[in-house]
C-alpha cells in the first residue's frame, strides 16, 4: 500500500467543490445525502399557529372576547309595555271633605299600558283609610252628653270611627322623556276620570248595643259617592335591566258626591246636597313590566 502525502499549501486553497470531487461516488452521496436532510429539518414549519409558546406580555386577559350570540341586547327605542303596579301613598282632605276626615292614606293596584314611549293608558282601584273622624257628633240622639252609648248592661260601649273608601278611575295621559337616549322613563301628565266615594265606618268590637247593629249602622255612616276628575303630575323609570321600574305621582281628586242614605237617623231628615270633596297627595308604586318587543328591536352584537 503506497500512502501519498498532499502538501499543506492544496489545504489552503480548500473549496467545498473540490472537496466533494475529490471524494468517490458513494461517499459524495452519503455526504449529500446527510446535508439535505438537516436542511430540510431546519425549513420546516410550525406545526399549529395555536401552539406557539406566549410571548411576551402575553396573558388570557388580552385575547380577544368571542360575542355571545345568543344574549340579545335591546336597543334605546320607544316601547310598547303593558303592566301591572302596586302603590301607596298619603292624601290631605280638602273642600267639605275635610270637615269631616283628616290625613288619609292609600293603597292599591293599577294597570297601565304605554304606547310606544308615549301615550299612557290605564286604570286603578285605590282603597282609603284613617283614623281621624272630625265629625264625632254623629250619635247625638243615642249618646250621652259626653258623647258615649250605653249597652244593653248598662256600661258604655267601646266604639271607633274610621274612615272608609274607594277611588276608582280610568285614566290617559303623556310620557316625555327627559333624555331622548332614554325614551322609556320620563315625567308624566295624566287625567284620570272615576268614581270616589267614602263613608264613616263604625267599629264595635264587643257589639252590645242593639242601637249600633248593622242595620242601624246605616243610619249614621253618612255613605257618600260621586263622578270624581283625578289630574296628576309624576315621574316613571323603566330601568333597561328591567329590575327597578317604579313611578312616583303627585295627585288632586276632585269629586261632587252626594249622601246616599235615605235619612240620616241623628237629624231624622235626608241629606242629599251636593259635596263638593278633594283630596290631594302624594303617591308612589312599583311597576311589574309586561314587555313586548317587535323582531326588529332586537340587535345583536
Amino acid at each position: 500500500m503506497i500512502f501519498h502525502c498532499t502538501p499543506i499549501s492544496r489545504f489552503a486553497s480548500f473549496s467545498p467543490l473540490s472537496f466533494f470531487s475529490s471524494l468517490s461516488p458513494l461517499s459524495r452521496g452519503i455526504r449529500l445525502g446527510l446535508v439535505c436532510l438537516v436542511t430540510a429539518l431546519g425549513a420546516l414549519p410550525s406545526p399549529c399557529v395555536g401552539q406557539h409558546p406566549p410571548k411576551a406580555g402575553f396573558s388570557p386577559t388580552n385575547t380577544p372576547r368571542i360575542p355571545n350570540l345568543r344574549k340579545p341586547i335591546i336597543a334605546a327605542t320607544p316601547l310598547s309595555i303593558s303592566s301591572v303596579q302596586t302603590h301607596m301613598g298619603v292624601l290631605m282632605p280638602a273642600g267639605d271633605l275635610a270637615a269631616r276626615f283628616g290625613v288619609a292614606g292609600q293603597v292599591g293596584l293599577e294597570f297601565g299600558w304605554i304606547a310606544r314611549g308615549k301615550w299612557l293608558f290605564g286604570g286603578n282601584i285605590t282603597h282609603l283609610f284613617s283614623s281621624s273622624v272630625r265629625e264625632q257628633d254623629i250619635f247625638s240622639n243615642i249618646a250621652t252628653e259626653s258623647g258615649d252609648i250605653i249597652t244593653r248592661d248598662g256600661v258604655f260601649e267601646d266604639y271607633r270611627l274610621r274612615m272608609f273608601g274607594w277611588l276608582m278611575s280610568a285614566r290617559m295621559g303623556r310620557l316625555i322623556p327627559i333624555d331622548p337616549a332614554k325614551p322609556n322613563r320620563g315625567l308624566s301628565l295624566e287625567l284620570g276620570i272615576g268614581m270616589m266615594q267614602h263613608k264613616i265606618r263604625i267599629e264595635t268590637p264587643v257589639l252590645n248595643s242593639p242601637q249600633l247593629s248593622a242595620e242601624y249602622k246605616r243610619g249614621y255612616d253618612r255613605l257618600s259617592n260621586g263622578l270624581c276628575l283625578s289630574p296628576s303630575l309624576g315621574y316613571i323609570h323603566y330601568a333597561p335591566n328591567r329590575r327597578i321600574n317604579y313611578f312616583i305621582r303627585l295627585e288632586g281628586h276632585l269629586a261632587q258626591t252626594r249622601n246616599r242614605r235615605t235619612v240620616n237617623y241623628d237629624t231624622g231628615l235626608p241629606d242629599h246636597r251636593l259635596r263638593r270633596d278633594a283630596l290631594w297627595g302624594l303617591r308612589a308604586g312599583w311597576i311589574l313590566p309586561l314587555y313586548r318587543r317587535a323582531e326588529k328591536e332586537v340587535n345583536f352584537f
